[in-house]
């Protein structure tokens, strides 16, 4: 019928035979590079609580920056700054309530001083151990903002730039996708569009270079910045 959380609540308390009964195991995945999403043994879950998912992210930005925790003054200032701090921790709790009721108690753990994920994977932390740009459905944590993190964001960024040029000779094809993705998340990245001329040049579409540094071009002459006139220009001036 299509009800995917009655599917993972079904899952929770018949779970098979000799799997561990916590669902927050390891069959759970937090995907961020590109729409936030959450997938519990392979099925995706039906959940839409915008400060639920805030949480999540919250939380994995903490883990990738190598913090063990997130302390509840912190979270009650990221997720409710207009609330008194008393309303903020009751709905705090409550949040982390629900979060534990539809996805398992072991996906937040309690800590000293505040709250931590527990048993998630994500597809930000697969991408950092692999290196594998496909992993990028599309902008980091797609319509949730910019993150929470401004140093995680900046590395993974960083490291999917630096992986879409080494593989620009044997897959132009993802680079040319990459430079699209850090051109959607940042339209001023000049070695993003670098990216993409590079890529359509292995691609032997001069053509479409064109298009793509015409509209580079326009962009940048909007915020009173002048980029050079021909896009191989551009491209020598960077190197």
């Amino acid at each position: 019928a299509g009800n995917l959380h009655w599917v993972n609540v079904a899952r929770r308390y018949f779970p098979p035979l000799n799997a561990p009964t916590e669902t927050g195991s390891a069959g759970t995945k937090l995907e961020v590079l590109g729409p936030i999403q959450l997938w519990v043994d392979g099925a995706a879950v039906d959940y839409s609580a915008r400060k639920g998912w805030e949480l999540l992210g919250v939380l994995l930005e903490a883990r990738l920056a190598g913090r063990s925790e997130v302390t509840q003054l912190d979270l009650i200032d990221t997720l409710y700054p207009e609330m008194d701090e008393a309303k903020a921790a009751a709905a705090l709790k409550q949040l982390v309530y629900r979060l534990r009721s539809a996805l398992g108690s072991a996906v937040i753990t309690r800590t000293s001083q505040g709250y931590a994920l527990g048993a998630v994977n994500s597809d930000a932390e697969q991408f950092l151990r692999e290196r594998a740009t496909r992993l990028w459905r599309g902008p980091y944590l797609q319509g949730m903002g910019e993150g929470w993190d401004a140093s995680v964001r900046e590395s993974l960024y960083h490291t999917l730039r630096t992986q879409a040029a080494a593989g620009l000779s044997s897959d132009p094809e993802e680079t040319l996708r990459v430079s699209r993705l850090l051109l959607e998340a940042d339209p001023y990245d000049r070695e993003g569009l670098a990216l993409g001329l590079r890529a359509l040049q292995h691609l032997h579409n001069p053509s479409a270079a064109e298009r793509l540094y015409r509209q580079g071009r326009e962009r940048f002459t909007e915020v009173g910045e002048r980029l050079p006139e021909d896009w191989q220009q551009f491209l020598l001036s960077l190197a």
